[in-house]
């Protein structure tokens, strides 16, 4: 439980005393959108570092301001759009760095920045790049990536914690002997690179996309340890290691590690000051290091205290200047930590669930530890616990409608070490609820959403409505759109109920109007409190205040978020009701992708009680996706999404402003042939009392059964044709209902065959009597 603790923890934010000055570099891409010119703002802000940001068709500008600058950081698609061949400026370029500059190329995935920046330096500055593992399998074992135990990685900041938690899509295929690999992907290929020149530094990585807010802090921890490395550089002093203690009670000691990079002796004092709520105390140790000498420095570092921390450490090599002057905040955490896995909880079948931590001072440690709660200064309940982690689940059927509070004392040996509060609220059952599968639940019916993205701002209220209208002509049920004008969407939503068509909202009107205005109207599913955040900048803290918010506004219905990286699906699933990924694999990717990331995001959907849709692709010939999926392909996707347990299907996208579905003939008429077969599998999928599965080898399958009768899904995502058998369907008849299989029969050993074509699906019905079938 030591990680839900860290959740109240400040991030780490240091801050460097000499502040170089910085250039950023950008290119226009999407087609002049330059969608990642502020990339680098908020963390450059936050170190209160100068710096100025040039496109790159501005070269000469840049090259113009190299003898001003320390740093140039290289955003993502830095070079891509419009691309210029820096080689061209070579002299400048290594004269920058031979003084002591550094140059950080990020999404090093193009030859934009490989063949036509840094590669263009010198035969010894060559890389080359390809697809990585990390991206065509994106299972948890191939995003796997080590690193080596240079300083660059460790001071100030420890980098591989950080970009640990990151995805990369390319890795760095070969590299010039100069270069020194810092991080191997599971393909054993670099995804970072760096070399020294003269007393100047380059750093190339295939990490990318540093510009939502909760990747500043990755962000910043890579510039700041850039320049703690280019200070030590220009003082001849390096160090070798920063051990710091973690953000925990008690004593520790704090480990310097110094290699002299002179000729002559350095005398190296180190000093760490920490203050907390146990008062300032300042700790110096030295030593004098003999040339191309090394040593450690160990620092005692006193218990502070819990509460806010502030930390700093100063490193001076005499002579030669300062090594490192750097400062850090944070907090120690409480004894009792506590949070509510879903703190609005509509009806009375639902439970309270609290999970909890305990961080106790060392003499109480050994335990035997115990819990009391009190709900609303009621009755005490007790219960024995594991300091690491604890889940106490309680019922909610003799609580109140209202907010109330839960109160948590916290035992070691029978004495009272902490104490912690939070609270919840419990409402009537909602028009818009959860099954506990996690099956939405309309007026208390079952609801399978099968709907369509509108992106209305690019278009006009009138063709809103047409939208919806041809959508539920297709046989959708739902769309998601937004609100433009206040008084207009009225009517929208009445011809949305007219059709039989319910709608999510995201907002272009303040939240606080729209809601409370429209929550009555029985055409409204959910509201969206904020498109992808991961990518756009909105922090899961931030998240999980607008759902609370949106949910006090009005909670019968539900929130609903998409979050289009999967290494932030479980950040963002408590804040929300509905977590829908949107991979959107064609034309770089197998459409087999969609499975796996589908089964990750459903685990971390399942842990905070959250339901899972998903987002299918159904656009393309724009940006990163130079065609839209296939027919098959968009079948093949939505039926893998399905079986990965998505509950829920939004396609993305009638409409955008640059792609419009009606202009597809094929795909249009093989969406709504898809929102058939779903809406036909619907009772099966919502009312199934058992199942069965099967995956291997790009094969896909899955049964529901109600009663005596099942309906089986097969997906092939393979370029051939699969020979498929079963022994999950008894004796009985059997019809294929959607797609197509070549010689369905059973056979004399008692199993279904056949054969499924290449990319495509197939739904077979079967009735029987009932009896046991394969688990």
């Amino acid at each position: 439980m030591r990680a839900l603790l860290s959740l109240a923890m400040l991030v780490s934010c240091g801050a460097l005393a000499a502040a170089p000055r910085v250039a950023v570099v950008y290119s226009g891409w999407p087609k002049g959108a330059a969608a990642f010119a502020h990339e680098y703002d908020g963390p450059l802000q936050q170190l209160g570092w100068p710096f100025r940001s040039f496109r790159n068709t501005e070269s000469a500008a840049l090259v113009a301001a190299l003898p001003e600058t320390d740093i140039v950081v290289a955003a993502s698609v830095s070079n891509y759009e419009d691309t210029v061949d820096f080689a061209a400026q070579r002299d400048d370029w290594l004269a920058f760095l031979k003084r002591g500059g550094v140059l950080l190329i990020t999404d090093a995935s193009y030859d934009s920045v490989l063949a036509k920046w840094v590669g263009g330096f010198g035969e010894d500055f060559a890389l080359t790049t390809a697809t990585c593992i990390a991206h065509s399998e994106k299972t948890p074992e191939s995003q796997i990536c080590t690193y080596g135990d240079q300083s660059l990685l460790r001071i100030p900041n420890d980098l591989p914690s950080r970009l640990a938690k990151r995805t990369n899509w390319a890795h760095l295929a070969s590299w010039a002997p100069a270069w020194e690999s810092l991080a191997t992907c599971a393909d054993g290929k670099s995804v970072m690179v760096m070399r020294q020149v003269g007393k100047g530094l380059v750093v190339v990585t295939s990490h990318f996309a540093f510009r939502s807010k909760s990747d500043v802090a990755v962000a910043r921890a890579i510039l700041e340890n850039l320049a703690a490395y280019r200070t030590q550089a220009a003082a001849g002093v390096v160090l070798t290691q920063v051990s710091m203690p973690p953000w925990l009670p008690g004593d520790a000691s704090v480990r310097v590690g110094v290699r002299n990079l002179e000729k002559e002796a350095r005398n190296v004092v180190a000093t760490r000051t920490v203050t907390g709520s146990k008062g300032t105390k300042v700790e110096s140790r030295s030593a004098i290091i003999p040339p191309e000498g090394t040593a450690t420095l160990v620092l005692p570092h006193a218990d502070p205290g819990r509460g806010p921390v502030k930390v700093g450490l100063r490193v001076v090599a005499e002579p030669g200047g300062e090594v490192l002057d750097w400062s850090s905040s944070g907090e120690i955490p409480p004894v009792v930590g506590v949070q509510v896995r879903r703190p609005h909880l509509a009806g009375r079948n639902q439970n309270l669930v609290l999970q909890i931590g305990l961080l106790p001072e060392a003499q109480d440690a050994a335990g035997p530890f115990e819990l009391a709660l009190r709900i609303d200064g009621g009755k005490e309940e007790r219960t024995a616990c594991d300091p690491a982690g604890h889940q106490w689940v309680r019922g909610v059927q003799d609580l109140a409608d209202g907010k109330h509070q839960a109160w948590l004392q916290a035992f070691a040996n029978g004495r009272l070490i902490g104490e912690a509060e939070a609270t919840f609220t419990c409402r009537p059952e909602a028009r818009v609820a959860f099954r506990s599968d996690r099956v939405v639940l309309v007026d208390g019916k079952p609801f399978l959403p099968i709907g369509f993205y509108h992106v209305s701002q690019a278009y006009s209220p009138e063709h809103r409505l047409q939208m919806v209208r041809d959508v539920a002509a297709a046989g959708f049920n739902t769309v998601h759109t937004r609100i433009l004008d206040l008084e207009r969407y009225g009517p929208f939503l009445d011809e949305c109920e007219r059709l039989g068509v319910k709608v999510i909202t995201e907002f272009s009107v303040s939240p606080d109007q729209v809601i409370p205005r429209y929550r009555n109207h029985p055409a409204v599913l959910g509201w969206n409190p904020g498109d992808e955040p991961a990518g756009n900048g909105v922090s899961p803290e931030e998240m999980f205040a607008r759902y609370d918010h949106f949910k006090q506004l009005d909670p019968d219905h539900l929130a609903y978020t998409v979050i289009c990286q999967p290494a932030q699906y479980a950040a963002y699933a408590r804040g929300t009701d509905v977590l829908a990924p949107d991979p959107y694999p064609v034309p770089n990717q197998s459409v087999a992708s969609v499975y796996d990331l589908l089964r990750s995001a459903a685990w971390s959907a399942r842990a905070q009680d959250t339901a899972l849709w998903a987002v299918p692709q159904c656009f393309g010939g724009y940006g990163g996706w130079k065609r839209p999926p296939t027919p098959n392909e968009l079948r093949t996707m939505t039926y893998l999404e399905l079986l990965a347990g998505a509950r829920g299907f939004i396609l993305y996208t009638y409409g955008d402003g640059n792609f419009a579905v009606r202009d597809h003939k094929d795909l249009w008429l093989a969406a709504g042939e898809l929102a058939r077969e779903l809406r036909e599998l619907a009772p099966f999928v919502l009312f199934s009392k058992r199942t069965s599965e099967t995956a291997r080898n790009g094969y896909y399958s899955m049964v529901w059964w109600v009663e005596d009768e099942a309906r089986m899904v097969l997906v092939n995502t393979n370029s051939e044709p699969v020979a498929f058998f079963s022994t999950a369907l008894p004796a009985g008849d059997a019809t294929v209902v959607a797609g197509t299989v070549e010689g369905l029969r059973r056979s004399a050993d008692g199993q279904w065959r056949g054969v499924l074509p290449p990319l495509d699906r197939a739904v077979l019905a079967f009735r029987s009597p009932p009896q046991a079938v394969e688990p």
